[in-house]
């Protein structure tokens, strides 16, 4: 399987030294305002490339090029940083920018989990509403406190159904099942419904469905395509526990505070219309993903609506949003008021 940077249509360099320290990196962009080059890092994580992080990832060096005119240069590394380790890494100045990953953050930092609350947001298009509304200051501003960061574009993963080798169309099916997930609020509706979530890591997911070391999975449709999970499951349905899976690239905030102020507005303005081109294209591309595991053997059964409805009982409900809210008093913000403000925008 290729790597990501092998897939895009990218000049990389091959890395043989330890990471670099932010005083070099900064260096590689104190450049003056008349320069003709400013060249930058990114770290992103590697081999899924065919999810709808992957796909935005993979755009954002021509994205920034064309902003900038040509004068910024982005090289994408999918491997230079572990996915767990990305955060930090941008945070500790090791690296000019990211593509970062809201689902393995929600345990340190809650506000990246907003969209993983059952029944608050239950659609792409709620989350787009929400994000241009509110939310997207609220997930800037745990970037740049929290991890020193700069946001200049937010997306979405795309749908993210189970996959297993016996079809999930009840609820009961969960009971017992030892289930790959990725985000705080996922895990405790599984653990709700009688599943015993289970951490392992993208790259490691097909093999440990295949050996049986886990009974299910839950990843995007990209992702399982780019990680051929056609080789280990038979079936696939959706299970709204939580919907709305989100990244971010974020530079530096050094980094960012070092560009010229011309550069800084041109990435400003291109990358929002990039934003916009991502979410406007989600529907259609998701569902090209979908229909490519179907037409690699996966079957996509229908999950019942009232089978749906079942997981999300009122004590349910609380206990999730209630671990949310003890996650986000933790760096200091008002779940309750976050949950009441995206209610008040749905007008839910």
């Amino acid at each position: 399987m290729k790597r990501l940077a092998d897939v895009a249509t990218l000049t990389l360099r091959i890395i043989v030294v330890p990471l670099l320290s932010a005083a070099a990196l900064l260096f590689s962009i104190a450049l003056p305002a008349q320069a003709q080059q400013i060249n930058l890092r990114m770290a992103i994580l590697g081999g899924v490339a065919q999810s709808g992080y992957g796909e935005a990832m993979l755009g954002v060096p021509n994205a920034i090029s064309k902003a900038t005119n040509g004068k910024v240069k982005v090289e994408i590394f999918d491997s230079l940083i572990p996915p767990t380790q990305l955060a930090n890494a941008l945070r500790d100045g090791r690296i000019d920018m990211i593509g970062g990953v809201h689902p393995y953050l929600t345990g340190e930092e809650a506000r990246f989990g907003i969209g993983h609350l059952p029944g608050l947001m239950n659609s792409m298009e709620e989350y787009k509403i929400v994000l241009d509304a509110y939310m997207a200051d609220l997930i800037a501003e745990a970037w740049k406190t929290r991890y020193n960061g700069h946001v200049v574009t937010h997306g979405l993963w795309y749908e993210n159904p189970h996959f297993s080798n016996k079809p999930l169309t009840k609820l009961s099916d969960f009971k017992g099942m030892k289930i790959r997930t990725h985000n705080a609020e996922a895990a405790q509706m599984l653990t709700l419904v009688g599943a015993h979530p289970t951490q392992i890591s993208s790259a490691e997911m097909t093999g440990a469905l295949q050996r049986g070391v886990i009974d299910a999975l839950s990843t995007e449709w990209g992702s399982a395509v780019s990680l051929n999970v056609q080789d280990a499951a038979k079936y696939m349905a959706v299970w709204n526990f939580s919907v709305n899976l989100g990244w971010s690239v974020v530079f530096n905030n050094a980094v960012w505070d070092k560009l010229p102020a011309d550069v800084k507005a041109q990435i400003t303005t291109g990358m929002k219309a990039y934003q916009e081109e991502r979410f406007a294209s989600y529907r259609a591309n998701s569902a090209k993903k979908r229909d490519t595991l179907v037409a690699k053997g996966i079957a996509f059964v229908e999950v019942p609506a009232e089978e749906q409805q079942k997981a999300f009982t009122d004590e349910n409900i609380k206990v999730v949003y209630g671990g949310w809210y003890e996650r986000a008093a933790k760096v200091g913000v008002n779940g309750p008021a976050v949950v009441a403000k995206v209610r008040e925008i749905l007008k839910k």
